[in-house]
């Protein structure tokens, strides 16, 4: 029975009633996101104990209509039970000005509890519950980019002409151009070396590698500058360009480039440049590989990018203005020096350890290979091994999720290439540092980092994307399914514990749990990301399964203390 306040469920075999509402917390039927009940749609059951709780497990979904919104819960199908809250131009016609909103006027349930109709005061919305296996949605997701997104080979953003209709998009520049197109080759080497069968699909995968590779290269080009990468660029006549930001390229008649490229580019290149160089074979090896020539071009590149950051006293220098970039800057000056810095001290220190390793990883060149092993020296002298650890700032500070994703993508980069789980000890003077010093070698700090960081606040957001770098990073604590903990012994793994990864006293076992606990949130975000890929606007303050926490985002934007599914918010990408 729906109400002003809530539900109210009869339990058949006690004859007592269970109210079920956002503020309280029932644990067969979940909390209610929003308590103004206006109609109430079960699935249809044949058995008379169809909401009985000794059959749980057998009860059927139930769709709710609200005052604001729709919601659906199978009771007793999850433990506990989740409800799914539809608010908004995403599920429902209506107007978020308008005093109804997007109250439900009437709804009816199909008789299995699939999907209803519901009905507003701006029209009728048909909702059901399709299945989809990651491979299905994948699919859809990989057809969307060519079709929408693909602006001279760079992946980037598109904004609707007409809200909800994909074939008004207007394609548009961002600052972060490089960033996103090299996350997407990146997908592709993986996605081109993990399909086995399907000759069709490994040639689209190859195809879209090598022509958005290309414009990843032509960033570098446009500049005219060794080293130096464009955020973005552009024909001349595509906008009214501001010239503070944009400039003419000097190599490339009629087109226009953007300065001031910020950290997130290298950190988007340099993740590329990793998993081409992990991923693709050496020419020695497989000299035919199709990919061979896009590997030897990316440690080329990352060789340049990471010697013209070292020689400009680690900085990256705007070719234009002759300065570091606003957020180019690594250099021990800023790092340690400038506490209106000290935000970045963790974050940046971090970045450059990960990039200069990640070199090394893919340099043979006897000069190159000394200038950055010089340099990867120099900055653990400045502590940059020590100021690792604390890279992600909570307090007192905002939350910054692009800071996340600034981080995430550096360990992974980092570990990639240095192998830290395995080498952590066994280096740990290679540098001239004391070895009894803990974080002696760059290897157990990170992987100390990665630990602490993840019990911060960003193994809460439940990204599929940082849950597999984390959960990669925990499995190489193990060797094999049941050996126990592989590389520099049991030490590594209490070390991991210490740092954030949990206080069990089995470390194996806590290790395995976590792994777990990962594989979940990646399963859990997958299914919940939108199939149509539009930021829709939502509001979820309204709300009463949701508490609001006391920190807020980088813009002041209130959080809720537990991360929402994707299709529930507004938001395009991980680092929003």
């Amino acid at each position: 029975v729906g109400g002003a306040f809530g539900l109210q469920v009869l339990d058949l075999d006690w004859g007592i009633f269970h109210r079920v509402d956002g503020a309280t917390y029932n644990f067969q039927y979940g909390a209610l996101p929003y308590g103004n009940v206006t109609f109430v749609a079960p699935a249809v059951h044949t058995s008379e104990h169809a909401l009985g709780h000794h059959l749980s497990g057998a009860v059927g979904p139930m769709w709710v209509g609200t005052a604001a919104g729709l919601a659906r819960v199978t009771p007793g199908h999850a433990n506990p039970a989740e409800w799914r809250y539809m608010y908004g131009p995403r599920w429902l016609p209506g107007d978020e000005s308008a005093q109804s909103r997007y109250e439900v006027r009437l709804l009816a349930a199909t008789k299995d509890g699939s999907g209803a109709v519901a009905v507003t005061d701006s029209g009728v919305a048909v909702l059901r519950v399709a299945r989809y296996t990651f491979e299905n949605k994948a699919d859809m997701y990989q057809r969307v980019v060519p079709l929408r997104h693909n602006r001279y080979g760079l992946v980037s953003d598109c904004a609707l002409a007409t809200p909800g209709d994909v074939d008004s998009f207007v394609l548009t520049d961002s600052d972060n151009d490089g960033l996103w197109t090299s996350m997407y080759v990146a997908s592709q080497v993986f996605r081109y070396a993990a399909v086995v069968d399907d000759e069709q699909e490994k040639l689209d995968a190859l195809n879209e590698v090598t022509e958005h590779f290309q414009a990843v290269m032509t960033l570098f080009d446009m500049t005219g500058a060794k080293g130096f990468p464009a955020r973005s660029f552009a024909q001349a006549g595509d906008a009214d360009f501001d010239p503070s930001h944009w400039h003419n390229s000097s190599t490339h008649a009629g087109w226009v480039w953007k300065g001031d490229t910020s950290s997130d580019e290298i950190v988007g290149h340099m993740f590329l440049y990793s998993v081409i160089a992990h991923v693709v074979p050496p020419a020695r090896d497989a000299p035919a590989h199709p990919l061979a020539a896009v590997r030897a071009e990316a440690i080329s590149k990352a060789q340049e990018l990471m010697a013209a950051i070292v020689r400009a006293n680690f900085t990256l220098v705007d070719p234009f203005t002759g300065q570091p970039t606003t957020w180019g800057q690594w250099q021990p000056e800023r790092i340690n020096g400038d506490r209106d810095f000290s935000d970045q001290n963790g974050l940046n220190s971090l970045q450059i350890v990960a990039w200069l390793q990640a070199v090394l990883g893919m340099t043979e060149h006897v000069a190159l290979r000394a200038e950055f092993e010089g340099a990867l020296e120099y900055l653990y002298a400045q502590g940059y091994n020590t100021n690792l650890l604390n890279a992600k700032v909570t307090t007192p500070d905002d939350v910054n999720y692009s800071d996340d994703e600034l981080t995430m993508l550096p360990y992974y980069t980092y570990l990639l290439m240095a192998d830290a789980g395995r080498k952590a000890k066994a280096d740990g003077n290679r540098h001239g540092n004391d070895q009894s010093d803990p974080w002696a070698d760059g290897g157990a700090a990170v992987l100390c980092s990665i630990a602490r960081t993840w019990s911060e606040g960003v193994g809460a957001q439940r990204s599929a994307m940082w849950a597999t770098i984390h959960a990669a990073v925990v499995r190489s604590l193990l060797e094999g399914d049941t050996q126990g903990i592989r590389g520099s012994g049991d030490d590594i793994a209490d070390m991991w514990l210490a740092c954030g990864g949990g206080g069990a006293h089995d470390v194996e076992q806590a290790i395995r749990d976590q792994i777990d606990a990962d594989i979940e949130d990646i399963a859990w975000s997958l299914q919940q990301w939108p199939l149509e890929l539009i930021e829709w606007p939502s509001r979820n303050s309204q709300r009463r399964d949701v508490a609001i926490a006391h920190d807020v985002g980088r813009f002041d934007e209130a959080m809720a203390t537990r991360v929402l599914p994707a299709n529930e918010r507004s938001q395009p990408r991980w680092n929003g």
